[in-house]
């Protein structure tokens, strides 16, 4: 299977506060923290050592980013990839939350 050919199946556990991309059984997983105001900050993404590379945490943040935007909330990027992520795709930075900085 080459890498753009990768199955791969999202799952988001509310108690643990996590959004993972399943490949088989290895995995990405992006911890977040979200408040009553609607605000989540996407605070650390991991990704198993034989997925790096392929695209999967790319995936992962747009699955997320969607999620953000179909519920209406506001990011706050914590993370460093999410950060240089927003960089490189400007077409997301309407989902940051007001007054917030990416440098």
């Amino acid at each position: 299977m080459s890498d753009s050919e990768l199955d791969i199946t999202f799952d988001h556990d509310l108690e643990r506060q996590t959004f993972d991309a399943l490949v088989g059984k290895r995995r990405a997983t992006l911890e977040y923290r979200s408040n009553k105001e609607g605000k989540i900050f996407l605070t650390n993404i991991e990704v198993h050592p034989t997925l790096e590379g392929k695209g999967v945490e790319n995936e992962l943040v747009v699955h997320v980013f969607d999620y953000i935007r179909d519920k209406g909330m506001r990011l706050i990027p914590v993370s460093p990839f999410i950060k240089d992520y927003l960089k490189t795709h400007p077409e997301y930075m309407d989902l940051v939350a007001s007054g917030i900085r990416i440098n």
